[in-house]
């Protein structure tokens, strides 16, 4: 009897300690300032040999396993794109803190190439999260734009960081800050568990049209992914010329403020809820929302978009609920038929034609 219980009691341990290797956290180091990237990243500062921190957030990337990886980046300006392949998974990006740690974006994409996306952060790994950033696109060049950080993978947590998005001077040269991956490209899923929030965006540069702040695309599930994505208690600044977009069904967007400098003439929607190719689109929650314009005459063309043109996409359970929605032409513009969609206790005072307005067909 001792002996069985001896054998049961060494396979217990070394189930649980094959367990704890299996999930065990590597903590990678990387300094603008004083790191190589010939170091192992394994040490926040040089101590001998080739321990010390690496140079670019890339290299740590690229020694990170799939186990959970946590990546601590120093302060400084780190100008490079990056790249988070599917095989990173729970890789946690850490910056030192808006105020001191810059991620640069470097490559934009001729106007004309539209709507090809050549990501400067990509994120195809689920699990990832980036926080404690500032996270800055190149800077505005006419003719081209940039696609910012473009996301394919699930659970993907962005947060606390501040995003300076090229500020285009025509609608044609309109940059993002976040978007994700359509359809499946790229080998993107449904964007399941996707949670943007507590971030802020403003323009990067002078323009008079701004910036696009979130994109999601529609994802090969839709329109019944598995699990919610959810924009909360984002904060949009500057030039905004259009703030969140959702072609995604089950998404929830609430408690954000998009506040744009823009000319009502200068920009698109605050809010926009609708399928380009006219699919069907359910589950979207809208609530708790500002929208409006930073001063008299700034503000949306439409405070609030719901579905597309000539009643061509089919909508059910779409709830716009008490938000505050100011300061633009129409507050809350409803493109197909309203059946399916809820709009209750928003405040849509002060736009300058139409506090709600249902048009189908036109």
């Amino acid at each position: 009897m001792k002996t069985y219980l001896r054998l049961f009691l060494t396979l217990t341990i070394v189930m649980l300690l094959a367990a704890g290797a299996a999930w065990a956290q590597t903590n990678f180091y990387i300094n603008a300032s004083t790191g190589s990237n010939t170091y192992d990243g394994l040490s926040p500062t040089f101590t001998g040999g080739t321990n010390g921190p690496k140079a670019t957030i890339q290299a740590a990337i690229n020694a990170a396993s799939s186990s959970g990886d946590i990546v601590n980046v120093a302060a400084g300006t780190y100008t490079e794109d990056l790249s988070i392949p599917s095989g990173k998974t729970n890789l946690d990006l850490v910056g030192a803190g808006t105020a001191s740690t810059t991620i640069k974006g470097v490559q934009n994409v001729v106007s004309t190439s539209f709507p090809l996306a050549a990501p400067n952060i990509d994120i195809l790994a689920d699990g990832v999260k980036i926080h404690g950033f500032t996270i800055e696109g190149p800077n505005p060049a006419s003719g081209f734009y940039a696609s910012g950080m473009v996301i394919g993978g699930s659970n993907v947590e962005i947060y606390n960081n501040a995003f300076k998005v090229p500020n285009a001077s025509n609608t044609d040269d309109i940059s993002q800050a976040i978007q994700t991956y359509r359809d499946g490209n790229g080998g993107a899923g449904d964007l399941s568990g996707l949670n943007i929030h507590d971030n802020t965006f403003t323009s990067l540069g002078s323009g008079t049209h701004g910036y696009e702040g979130i994109f999601l695309n529609h994802t090969p599930t839709d329109p019944t992914p598995s699990s919610t994505a959810t924009i909360a208690t984002n904060q949009f600044t500057g030039n905004v010329f259009r703030g969140i977009t959702s072609e995604r069904s089950k998404t929830t967007i609430s408690n954000n403020t998009i506040n744009t400098d823009n000319l009502v003439a200068n920009t698109f929607q605050g809010i926009n809820v609708m399928d380009f190719n006219n699919r069907e689109q359910k589950d979207v929650t809208v609530t708790g929302n500002t929208v409006k314009g930073s001063a008299a005459g700034n503000g949306f063309t439409t405070g609030v978009r719901i579905g597309a043109a000539l009643n061509a996409q089919t909508l059910s359970n779409i709830s716009v609920t008490n938000n505050i929605v100011q300061m633009g032409s129409v507050g809350v513009l409803v493109r197909s038929s309203p059946g399916g969609i809820v709009l209750n206790g928003n405040d849509l005072s002060g736009n300058s034609s139409f506090a709600v307005k249902n048009e189908p067909v036109t």
